[in-house]
Formats: structure tokens, sequence, C-alpha cells
């Protein structure tokens, strides 16, 4: 992949700059980046800002901490390949977290007319309509979509058929040039989940979130789910993991959930990365709304 974007194989120290960066995120893209590119042989660190999250923190490979943003030049002057979380530099990447849908000239299938006809009011239906009124403002936002595109050196974006749809968005709006510079790379998945021994499964269902982002992660939707699954299946629990435990037990409230079913939905709000594994190894289905 490197090399695709023009970068000499030779060249093995490669930096990643996240001014954000918790231990959280050795999980997430920054942190399995580093790993990976460690993993294959090529020698990568992380640059971040000095925190206090981070002063017992052991990283799965080296982590530079600074202390002002300023000392980024002397740091990264060593490297051959700088990788920016902030603002780009060298060469730059976008990665899209997407379906590759912009607008509403992509293929689309029926669950965008089940979802009007199911929640008229919804924040969702809000931005269409302001679509239809205001096309120009619609049209500027294509626009500057373009232009990042444009003056990127390469998109990456999660699996083929988001690439088939940011390809069709490229190609409807007269920039088909432009459909070279995506790349399909899905999501690292943790070694240690990977490597993992299955262990006795149970009846348990897990979701993971943050149920406070409403919009995406949808979480009336997962508890009006649960709540019709364990109705039927009496020997079953759910659990569901992740910040917003406060909107979780709102829809609970909500719906009028028998007590049945409401002892067997456990809401736990955040948990270590150890502690989710061992859930998801134990879970016979994961849930994501």
């Amino acid at each position: 992949m490197l090399n695709n974007f023009g970068f000499d194989n030779k060249k093995r120290k490669i930096n990643i700059f996240y001014d954000g960066y918790y231990p959280m995120h050795e999980t997430k893209d920054p942190g399995q980046i580093a790993i990976g590119l460690n993993e294959i042989g090529i020698n990568t660190s992380l640059i971040t800002l000095k925190k206090a999250e981070l002063s017992n923190y052991n990283s799965s490979f080296s982590l530079i901490q600074i202390e002002d943003l300023n000392e980024i030049a002397n740091v990264i002057d060593s490297f051959d390949v700088v990788i920016f979380y902030s603002y780009p530099y060298k060469k730059i990447i976008l990665k899209l977290d997407s379906d590759g849908r912009i607008g509403t000239n992509e293929p689309k299938n029926r669950r965008f007319s089940y979802y009007i006809k199911n929640n008229p009011f919804s924040r969702l239906i809000l931005g269409y309509i302001l679509k239809i009124i205001f096309p120009k403002v619609e049209q500027n936002n294509y626009i500057q979509r373009i232009k990042q595109i444009d003056i990127s050196d390469a998109v990456v974006i999660e699996s083929p058929d988001a690439a088939n749809n940011l390809s069709f968005f490229l190609s409807k709006n007269s920039r088909p040039d432009l459909i070279n510079k995506i790349h399909v790379i899905p999501n690292p998945v943790t070694p240690d989940i990977i490597d993992s021994k299955i262990k006795n499964k149970e009846n348990i269902i897990v979701s993971v979130g943050r149920w406070d982002d409403i919009a995406p992660k949808n979480p009336e939707g997962l508890i009006q789910t649960l709540n019709k699954f364990l109705s039927f299946k009496e020997n079953w629990q759910a659990l569901v993991i992740g910040p917003g435990e406060n909107v979780i037990k709102q829809y609970i409230d909500k719906f009028n959930i028998s007590n049945s079913v409401k002892q067997r939905i456990n809401v736990t709000g955040s948990l270590p990365h150890e502690k989710i594994k061992d859930y998801l190894l134990k879970a016979k289905i994961f849930f994501m709304p």
C-alpha cells in the first residue's frame, strides 16, 4: 500500500502523529496501524501530546510524548513518512468512516422510505427537506467533499460496496478521474481478539456502542429489538456496553418493558477492552443496530 502511494520500501521509519491519543486508541485505527506496521517490519512510532492518562500506560509500540505542538517539527525530522491525524503533511490519505453514500444521487435501498414512513419528525427527514429547499447548500457540500478527495493522494474506505457507492458519486458529479484514488482497507481487528480461543458459548447477546451518539447508533431500535427477542427467548440475556447508559435506560423506561425482560438487559456503561473481549467470547450473538 505504501509503495503504491510513492513511498520507497527501503524507508522504514514511520511516525504517526495524533495529538488526541489515549490508551483506548490502541485498539482503534491509530494504535492498530502502528502495531500492524511494526509487525511487518516497518519501524513505526506514534507521537502525541503528554497527558496524565498516559503516565502508567505501556504501549505496544514506541510512544513519543511532547509538551507542546511546537516540538513536532524537531521530532518528525528523522522520519521518512509521517501519518497525521490532525493536519496534512507530505502525503495526504483520507480515511473515510462511511458507506460511501453522499447526498441523494447514490444507489439507495428501501430502508430510507421505511424510515420516512416511521419517523416523520426525525432529524434525517428535516435534513432531507432542507436539501430540497436549499439545493445550492447541498451542492456546495458535494463540491467541498470532491475538493478533499482531489487534493488527497489516496482515499481509504472500509468495504467494496462503500467504494462502489463513492465511485458512483464521483461519476455522477463529473469526476470519474478520482476513482483510482479509492483503496479498500477493512477496519483492523486487534490481535488479542483474533488469537483468542473460543470459550463455551452462553445465551447472551452483546451490543457495543456510543449510545449517546443517537443518530448513527440507534439505541431506540436496539431496545425495541432486544425487548421483542427477550420476550420470545426467556432463557437469554442481553449485555449493552458503552457510554450513554443513561440513554439506554431512558428507552427501557419509555417502552414499558416487563420486569422479566428488564432484569435480563444488563447496561454496563464503558468497560475496559479486555473485559469487552471476554464478553464477546462468551456471547452467541453480537448485535449491531
